[in-house]
């Protein structure tokens, strides 16, 4: 086993900072910040995807595990972390399955509106 002193191990480390990389970067980096947007500053798929949500979870509470839930997990834990679905039946009980809250509601109300006024209707766009 050699030992090295530190002065030549701080020499060392010193020209390993000042070189140059070996290999050169070959991508363009993405532009970071907000993506041109359809609606009112939102992208009309993540509207989609968020009413969907809310919608599958006001009709028919779907389980934790299920597929829906996989294909979804973004919304679907968007949707969790923003209160506006649970899995909490009462203050001591929680459930197997997803459904609205009362504050999803309201959000699955206001994109109704959104959608509605996007498509030129006046009709709810899932009947």
């Amino acid at each position: 086993m050699s030992v090295i002193s530190l002065e030549s191990w701080r020499k060392k480390l010193g020209k390993r900072s000042t070189s140059t990389s070996q290999s050169k970067q070959n991508s363009t980096p993405e532009k970071h910040g907000q993506t041109p947007t359809d609606i009112d500053g939102y992208s009309v798929e993540h509207i989609v995807g968020f009413y969907v949500v809310l919608d599958k979870a006001w009709r028919k509470p779907f389980k934790l595990k299920s597929n829906f839930a996989r294909e979804a997990a973004l919304y679907v834990a968007t949707c969790c972390s923003l209160g506006f679905i649970s899995n909490q039946v009462d203050e001591e009980t929680f459930a197997d399955y997803y459904q609205i809250t009362p504050l999803g509601m309201d959000y699955k109300d206001s994109l109704d509106e959104v959608l509605n006024e996007f498509a030129g209707e006046d009709t709810d766009p899932l009947d």
